[in-house]
């Protein structure tokens, strides 16, 4: 192995510190805890709808609520359906609630009829921007739904139009179709430089898409359970529902050191 070479230095990623960490490691903990994903709220309203609310025909045994919970507690703790059952009966049981625990027939079935669930606030009258990354996630159906009408940019990492960096000795080629964006991107950083060119040109917003999608990966699973286009778009929203309440209690704040 050669010895580490002076000039070699500007080629080594900087490293970050957390200057939080304090915060951050109390957040960690607070993942792990069943307070955080079954509230005392979701729990009165676990069962049926009270005689007022209720609807002519037969009656739900158990609320939307309900089965949300239950799936984001077997999404955050990799269970698979027949045990989310037998692990809320469970904690009913030591915890002597008066509750029930809906059986995998039941979360099954109304995991699709759960519809859009609330994810972030709504955007109202302000401007939209999409991020999308090929996530890699293994999907037996899908497709993309029409965007909000407000939306005001696209950046994918598979889009028309073409952020990805280029090497660090790459040249111009001929000026083909093909490579006409690619070459743009050459000039482009050459003209400004690395950084610069990452800021103006959108690639750093791009990266942060890309380590949101990396993080639902790692922590929810890159593979679908539901074969169903409905019951995929409920389990992929209730897998961000999961990612947002785990940044709740704390994220990192890291910052360089030179």
């Amino acid at each position: 192995m050669t010895a580490f070479k002076r000039s070699q230095a500007k080629y080594v990623r900087k490293p970050y510190k957390t200057g939080n960490w304090p915060e951050y490691e109390a957040g960690l903990r607070q993942r792990g805890s069943l307070a955080v994903w079954i509230s005392e709220d979701e729990l009165k309203g676990w069962g049926p709808r009270k005689r007022g609310q209720r609807k002519p025909g037969g009656q739900e045994q158990y609320s939307n609520h309900a089965i949300e919970t239950a799936l984001t507690v077997g999404t955050v703790f990799h269970l698979g359906l027949r045990q989310t059952e037998a692990f809320l009966r469970s904690l009913f049981s030591v915890l002597n609630l008066d509750c029930r625990a809906p059986d995998v027939t039941t979360i099954s079935r109304r995991a699709r009829k759960l519809g859009r669930l609330s994810i972030c606030r709504p955007a109202g009258k302000t401007p939209v921007h999409i991020l999308i990354d090929s996530t890699g996630l293994s999907i037996h159906v899908g497709t993309l739904r029409k965007p909000p009408k407000n939306t005001e940019s696209h950046t994918a990492d598979r889009s028309p139009r073409v952020l990805i960096p280029p090497k660090k000795n790459a040249q111009v080629k001929p000026e083909v179709a093909a490579l006409r964006k690619r070459n743009r991107n050459i000039r482009s950083r050459a003209r400004l430089g690395k950084r610069e060119w990452h800021t103006r040109s959108g690639c750093s917003r791009r990266s942060i898409v890309e380590n949101t999608a990396y993080r639902y990966e790692t922590i929810i699973g890159a593979a679908m359970r539901s074969r169903t286009l409905q019951g995929q778009r409920v389990e992929a929203r209730v897998g961000c529902q999961i990612l947002n309440t785990m940044a709740g209690p704390g994220m990192p704040e890291g910052h360089r050191v030179d």
